[in-house]
């Protein structure tokens, strides 16, 4: 995938219409899984977009921003920027979504993220963890 394209495809996240949102978070969680996509997409400004579409209305908007931020943030060096991105709040919300489809998507991100030792006790303070444990059981 060319930059180019994840370029056009992160302007139009910004885009009013939840169709479209929808299909270009869809498709940055689709074509970021080769690790290059994954730090080409969150360095160039996706991160507070898709940070922003996990309060959307539509739990489809939020399933797949949700989605992008789980694969984008398996790179430890992408971790950092997904937390600083804010993203750890709206993220420990959507646990309790009644959409079991944001909820799984929202858990792995978090999931991702808890694999660097220094972001256990964010993920703590905010409540994540008896929502991930829930899950579990």
């Amino acid at each position: 995938v060319q930059s180019g394209a994840i370029v056009t495809l992160i302007k139009l996240l910004s885009s009013t219409s939840t169709g479209i949102q929808m299909d270009c978070a869809g498709i940055l969680w689709n074509i970021s899984n080769s690790n290059e996509n994954k730090v080409i997409i969150a360095n160039s400004g996706a991160l507070s977009i898709l940070v922003n579409l996990l309060s959307s209305p539509s739990f489809y908007v939020q399933k797949n921003a949700a989605g992008a931020l789980m694969s984008i943030s398996v790179p430890p060096e992408n971790k950092k920027l997904i937390v600083e991105a804010g993203s750890v709040p709206y993220l420990v919300k959507l646990l309790a979504s009644p959409s079991e489809d944001v909820q799984e998507q929202a858990a792995g991100a978090l999931i991702n993220i808890s694999c660097e030792p220094q972001y256990l006790s964010i993920l703590a303070r905010l409540g994540a963890v008896p929502y991930l444990t829930a899950m579990f059981n």
